[in-house]
């Protein structure tokens, strides 16, 4: 029975780490080897910038600037990390090699 507790917290603290972009086999086992510092850590853990990227990209709230590949607004015209004209978009946008 205990075996069955350890491994069931081990798995929430996987699940919890996966949504938040970390790998959730390292965290697997990481909860199964001390699971209350594991699960108190993943609690108090940020999301990994590339998670958080991903999924306002995603959502479509934000894309990438084809110039320098900073996010910016869906909406926005120029970008305000560059300062140069992006244009609207019609959903369709792709990246562009970066200009180096």
């Amino acid at each position: 029975m205990t075996l069955l507790f350890w491994l069931l917290v081990a798995g929430l603290v996987a699940y919890l780490a996966g949504r938040k972009g970390r790998r959730a086999w390292v965290w697997f086992l990481y909860g199964f080897a001390i699971w209350p510092l594991a699960l108190v850590h993943v609690l108090l853990a940020r999301p990994s910038h590339e998670a958080l990227r991903a999924r306002l990209v995603a959502s479509g709230a934000q894309r990438p600037c084809p110039h320098c590949q900073e996010l910016v607004r869906s909406d926005a015209t120029a970008c305000p990390h560059c300062g140069r004209d992006i244009g609207p978009t019609d959903g369709a946008w792709s990246p562009a090699p970066h200009d180096g």
